[in-house]
């Protein structure tokens, strides 16, 4: 069922493509018409609209893990602060669930980097609800175009893509960081250290916690930024820096030996 998730969607970004090239050549009203024509034929060989029955289910899915999405939103904020003094506690146990791999696919689990500060504020954002409600939008969009294919079940379509949706996300809060700084030449790496929760939207709860800690690699490299036309602009060794301490970070929280977190 993925790859034929997979699949549609591959295909209904193609024939969108289509639709754009063809808008891209309208110059006149003789071609407008052609393109009418056109747009007919796409609707008739890579899909057509969904019955109202069918897509009255889906925007029901849609709009169900957009509640969920809400909810989660106002209980992250409240729940992290509770937890901002949690650590990992292997007296309790290993970790009862299965971290994803950390990256930014669907299935995969993103790095919600906060420092202490952020605990007391109000800057605490759940990127795992924002992800759930970005699904919900496009799964709600997506029901009323015209590209759904002949054979699909749109429902059971919407509930696998929905399922694809990790309900984790790893919050590390930096207990101590020095900052990599570039001045010219020469630069100093950066190390921080700190606490990963993994935060379950499904429960709306911390479950786990890992010690992290990180440095910058070895060899970091700046590259010019393409600017286009033949326009370079100089190498930001210190974006650079910024960038491989965090991607080491996620590195760090990937590989941890995760328990059950506590007080």
């Amino acid at each position: 069922m993925v790859d034929e998730i997979d699949d549609y969607e591959t295909r209904l970004r193609r024939s969108r493509r289509i639709r754009w090239a063809v808008i891209g050549v309208v110059l006149g009203g003789g071609v407008i018409g052609a393109f009418a024509y056109v747009e007919r034929a796409q609707r008739h060989v890579h899909g057509a609209k969904l019955p109202a029955a069918e897509r009255a289910k889906v925007h029901a899915l849609a709009e169900a893990a957009r509640k969920k999405a809400a909810a989660a939103k106002d209980a992250f904020p409240v729940k992290i602060r509770e937890a901002g003094g949690w650590r990992a506690r292997p007296d309790l146990g290993a970790c009862p669930a299965t971290v994803p791999a950390v990256g930014e696919r669907e299935d995969e689990v993103q790095l919600n980097i906060v420092d202490r500060d952020d605990l007391a504020g109000a800057k605490l954002r759940s990127l795992s609800a924002a992800r759930l409600d970005n699904a919900a939008e496009l799964a709600g969009a997506g029901a009323d175009e015209d590209d759904w294919l002949p054979g699909v079940d749109a429902v059971e379509t919407t509930q696998q893509r929905f399922a694809r949706v990790t309900p984790y996300e790893i919050i590390l809060v930096v207990d101590d960081e020095q900052a990599p700084h570039a001045d010219g030449v020469l630069s100093r790496s950066g190390r921080a250290s700190g606490r990963a929760l993994l935060w379950d939207l499904e429960n709306g709860t911390v479950v786990c916690a890992a010690d992290v800690t990180a440095e910058n690699s070895d060899r970091v490299t700046a590259q010019p930024l393409d600017l286009g036309s033949g326009v370079k602009a100089p190498p930001d060794l210190q974006a650079a820096l910024d960038k491989d301490l965090r991607e080491q970070l996620e590195v760090a929280a990937g590989t941890a030996t995760w328990s059950i977190a506590g007080p």
